[in-house]
């Protein structure tokens, strides 16, 4: 009768072992795969400031281009005036 009962032990604990070993398997590929993400997110964000650098530095040499011309840097002082005014008067509302 003992015999039946080391059997059933023997069995249940290399059922553990196997389950433990599957446990921490599925645990180390959960953090790789969390890992992959971050990794994955930061470089997609990387790109897309990338992409709105280089957006943003042509328009900036568009600009500095633009400006030399004194009408369109008068242009641009109204404009500015004009934002000013807006961003004032929405102060006051406050």
């Amino acid at each position: 009768m003992a015999g039946i009962f080391k059997t059933i032990g023997s069995t249940l604990a290399a059922v553990d072992t196997i389950a433990a070993s599957g446990s921490r398997r599925l645990s180390v590929w959960a953090r790789e795969r969390e890992t992959l993400t971050k990794y994955r997110h930061v470089g997609a964000m990387t790109r897309i400031k990338t992409d709105c650098a280089e957006e943003l530095a042509g328009e900036l040499k568009r600009y500095n281009e633009a400006i030399k011309d004194a009408d369109i840097a008068n242009a641009f002082k109204v404009l500015d005036a004009l934002d000013q005014a807006e961003a004032n008067a929405e102060k006051s509302d406050k």
